[in-house]
């Protein structure tokens, strides 16, 4: 039988948003270590580095890292908004004749859904990414 105290977080929670789980880390793709990289950097932030990483680093590349990873997270609730509205005019248009005019999206909405759910790939963020000259042109060739 468990006893009580290991069912009981044991840490600092500030740690655990940092520095995160790096189990996503270990998840096999068909690109390199560098796009890797740089992908879980966009998508993850400074939570893909462990605690003697984030030590090491230099303060401006963690304010850059940070930066660009807010601007990731804004241009991918924009395409999950834009995603889910594709879908519900789908869905609507089952139903009516009537094609609805297109919906904007609302940055200040947070859109919870799963890349799952929504069916968003890894190459769907990876282009969208490109687009938005997050990632390189080059992106594939390294």
């Amino acid at each position: 039988m468990k006893t009580m105290q290991n069912l009981h977080y044991v840490g600092s929670f500030s740690t655990l948003q940092t520095q995160g789980n790096s189990t996503y880390l270990t998840h096999k793709s068909g690109y390199s270590e560098k796009q890797n990289e740089l992908y879980n950097r966009l998508l993850y932030g400074l939570k893909c580095y462990t605690p003697e990483e984030l030590y090491a680093m230099n303060s401006n590349k963690k304010k850059r890292i940070t930066m660009v990873h807010k601007k990731a997270q804004t241009a991918i609730n924009i395409y999950k908004q834009e995603k889910l509205n594709s879908i519900s005019q789908k869905i609507l248009g089952l139903f009516t004749n009537i094609k609805s005019a297109p919906v904007e999206t609302d940055p200040s909405f947070f859109c919870t859904l799963s890349f799952k759910d929504l069916g968003i790939e890894k190459e769907d963020l990876v282009n969208l990414f490109i687009n938005r000259k997050l990632l390189p042109a080059n992106f594939a060739g390294l």
